[in-house]
């Protein structure tokens, strides 16, 4: 079963009771496939805790965040193509933006493509 976790300005970004019960929730039921969907800012908000582990393939994205739609396709095409499509949301990982500097030629952001195991198939 896939269950959306909403979580505005907590989770996982804040610690703190709301947090606390989320990640217990996540952690604690396993057998469920949590898409966490953090409301947040500005959307570049460091992530608090260490969300449960999973496997990613990972795009360097450098540059301006308005074409960062490339990176999304090359990770689609690249997990379809080898049965690894997988279940949950694609995630972001800022290592330089708009807080570090203005100059969007020096953005990096890591496109995480959540894969299936080797042999599961496409979703």
């Amino acid at each position: 079963m896939k269950i959306a976790l909403t979580a505005e300005g907590t989770y996982p970004h804040q610690f703190g009771g709301v947090s606390v019960w989320c990640d217990q929730l996540v952690r604690g039921l396993p057998e469920y496939d949590f898409e966490l969907v953090a409301l947040v800012a500005t959307g570049v908000e460091p992530v608090r805790w260490e969300l449960p582990a999973a496997r990613y393939a990972v795009a360097l994205h450098v540059g301006p965040h308005s074409d960062v739609d490339r990176s999304y396709a090359a990770l689609g095409t690249y997990a379809a193509a080898n049965g690894r499509d997988g279940a949950g949301p694609v995630r972001e990982r800022y290592l330089t933006g708009p807080f570090d500097t203005a100059d969007q030629a020096q953005w990096r952001t890591e496109v995480c493509w959540p894969m299936a195991p080797a042999g599961a198939g496409a979703n």
